[in-house]
């Protein structure tokens, strides 16, 4: 194989992902595999999990991988078919090296990936272009003492997690919705041994996807367990992502609570135990998480969008919870601060279990302001210019509007607020906006709109 072979697409922000017959044949894994190791090895680490998800590529690709890991002299603990975060578990409770999960997470079911951990921290950014240097040398690792052990994470994992639940009285009938994904056993395990009564939809994981797309955040996926929800009379729903790392949920009117929303509720329980406590949200989270936090005793942090940049936030400022709008939620209250959506559902569980008996869920953001939001809008734009036009953005509002700058330009409006920035992964720019009034929005949007178009010209202008 040559390294022009080698797809370098597929190393992005936060992990390796391609479509596993075209970007992550048996040469491309073996090359990055070695990479792997080859870091590894300078790491000085000897112990590494390897997990993978059900996809039909997954155990083709897992098997190269610690086949290569092996014969490069390193002790594999092989999990098997778990969750990413039931891998990065493993990791910490058995003070592994490192780990690597195969899987494409929310990809449709021809994508297949990695997310690779050096220690407890997962590569991204710098580490993954390394990582695609060393790959496209195609350095070879080979070394004596290798061995593979067989390990079964999951009773560890629910024991772990059975014995932090702090469920109160009331009794609860949810749904759920495992997308096919990599949570769904451990997640019916779960509440099976808390005594939480459940409805299930497609929590057998079959990596073809077969009923819908394994994305919550994508409101469509939602509609059967918004169904589900109203006609079992659940008190409510909650749906997993592909490799279990994102949660959506829905109230008991079968209304979808977005990620900053789920966000608020962990928020607002958490700061009556700790006071003061750090709070990390995103860019892209509603002006009304960073208000309550302040009114509900916190102290709130805005993050560019990214679960390295939240995970690195959330390490750097000692804060003991962060969310996305993806869904993605990091517990360091009580858990080890990686995104679990199990785990997640294990706190809205305990936060709702401790309700009114005829309380409803949608009671808990009870007061708090809902304003009008759009959902992202992706405005096409090439790699190449994506990050320059930005920049003119942001040069453009700082000159007559107050503007956060830390990922793209979050201009903030009299009543609201608009976003521009450029996608880690994709050839657009990401817009969002809120205000109080469908008006409002519709204003700054279209002055948004409009500087992002002018910037655009400029740029190809002068390229």
């Amino acid at each position: 194989m040559s390294s022009t072979d080698l797809n370098p697409a597929i190393f992005r922000a936060y992990d390796i992902r391609g479509n596993a017959e075209q970007d992550l044949h048996k040469d491309a894994i073996t090359n990055i595999a070695h990479a792997y190791a080859d870091r590894m090895r300078s790491e000085g680490a000897r112990r590494i999990a390897v997990g993978r998800d059900v996809r039909p590529s997954s155990p083709g690709i897992a098997t190269t991988l610690i086949k290569v890991l092996v014969g490069a002299g390193f002790e594999v603990i092989q999990l098997g078919p778990v969750s990413s975060p039931m891998l990065y578990f493993t990791v910490f409770e058995l003070g592994l090296d490192g780990g690597v999960m195969v899987t494409a997470s929310h990809n449709p079911s021809p994508d297949n990936g990695m997310k690779l951990l050096i220690g407890k921290k997962a590569m991204s950014g710098e580490d993954i272009q390394d990582l695609y240097g060393r790959a496209s040398q195609e350095v070879r690792v080979r070394a004596s003492g290798g061995s593979i052990t067989d390990f079964d994470i999951m009773p560890l994992y629910l024991d772990r997690l059975a014995g932090d639940a702090r469920m109160g009285s009331k009794k609860l009938k949810v749904a759920l919705d495992g997308g096919n994904g990599m949570s769904g056993p451990s997640l019916v395990a779960l509440l099976d041994r808390l005594g939480v009564e459940h409805v299930d939809l497609y929590c057998d994981p079959d990596g073809r996807f077969p009923n819908h797309h394994p994305d919550p955040t994508q409101l469509d996926t939602l509609e059967d367990l918004r169904s589900l929800v109203l006609r079992e009379r659940c008190d409510f729903g909650m749906a997993f992502d592909g490799d279990g790392d994102r949660i959506g949920a829905l109230d008991e009117a079968g209304r979808v609570l977005h990620g900053d929303r789920i966000l608020m509720i962990y928020a607002q329980e958490l700061l009556k135990e700790e006071p003061g406590a750090k709070i990390v949200g995103e860019v892209k989270c509603s002006e009304v998480l960073y208000d309550q936090v302040r009114r509900w005793g916190g102290n709130p942090i805005m993050s560019r969008v990214g679960h390295s940049f939240i995970k690195k936030t959330l390490l750097d400022e000692d804060a003991l919870l962060a969310g996305e709008m993806s869904g993605h939620m990091f517990f360091r209250h009580r858990y080890y601060g990686f995104d679990d959506a199990v785990y997640a559902a294990l706190r809205l569980l305990e936060i709702a279990s401790h309700q009114g008996e005829d309380e409803p869920l949608s009671n808990l953001l009870s007061g708090v302001p809902d304003p009008v939001s759009t959902p992202e809008i992706r405005f096409e734009c090439p790699d190449e210019l994506k990050f320059h036009v930005v920049d003119r953005v942001v040069e453009h509002f700082q000159k007559v509007r107050a503007v956060v700058d830390i990922d793209g330009a979050r201009v903030q409006f009299p009543n609201g607020w608009g976003l521009v920035r450029a996608s880690n992964t994709q050839p657009v720019l990401v817009m969002r906006f809120e205000a109080l009034t469908e008006k409002e929005v519709e204003d700054y949007q279209a002055e948004v709109t409009q500087a992002v178009e002018a910037a655009l010209v400029q740029v190809r202008a002068q390229a």
